[in-house]
């Protein structure tokens, strides 16, 4: 297991660490950890959790982390990432669990997280994202836990959210939502 859970690190994760292609998961969290995500991270197909939380990352939320097919688990919290949810995000069929809390991410949660249907755990509070929530959120069957509070989130809540049976925790507050 790659763990380095709080040390106090600071720098870069080096580019090299994508040679470790039998990485079965990777927790760098609580440390100083600063720069971009090297692409080469993407070379370890084999990754089940992947835990960046709580460093000074910065950049666009990696592409490659969300290429990892294999992955179950993907925190990348308090952190600086910017841009958008990239689309590949759906095409992680295992994930279970992703947590995208306290960045500076902007946009839309796009129609095909609906393909995600084993995901319980979907947390994206504390950003700066916009427009309606999906009513595709309503195909993740298996979803238990839907933190989207403190965005920019409009309009109504989607009908499609009441047939979620698995469905504990949905904290919406701090946005622009209505009642259905």
């Amino acid at each position: 297991m790659g763990t380095c859970k709080p040390n106090q690190l600071s720098g870069s994760i080096p580019s090299n660490l994508g040679n470790t292609t039998q990485l079965l998961n990777f927790w760098v969290s609580e440390n100083q950890l600063s720069g971009i995500i090297p692409p080469s991270i993407g070379n370890c197909l084999l990754l089940k959790e992947v835990y960046l939380n709580e460093n000074q990352f910065t950049g666009v939320m990696p592409q490659i982390l969300v290429n990892l097919k294999s992955s179950v688990e993907l925190d990348t919290c308090h952190n600086q990432f910017t841009g958008v949810i990239p689309q590949s995000l759906s095409n992680c069929s295992s994930l279970l669990a992703s947590a995208v809390i306290n960045n500076k991410l902007l946009g839309i949660i796009r129609s095909s997280i609906g393909l995600l249907t084993n995901l319980s755990l979907l947390y994206l509070f504390e950003n700066s994202m916009s427009e309606k929530i999906p009513s595709e959120l309503g195909k993740c069957k298996s979803l238990a836990e839907l933190q989207l509070n403190d965005n920019k989130f409009e309009g109504e809540i989607p009908s499609k959210l009441g047939v979620l049976t698995s469905l504990t925790s949905l904290h919406l507050h701090n946005n622009h939502v209505k009642e259905c």
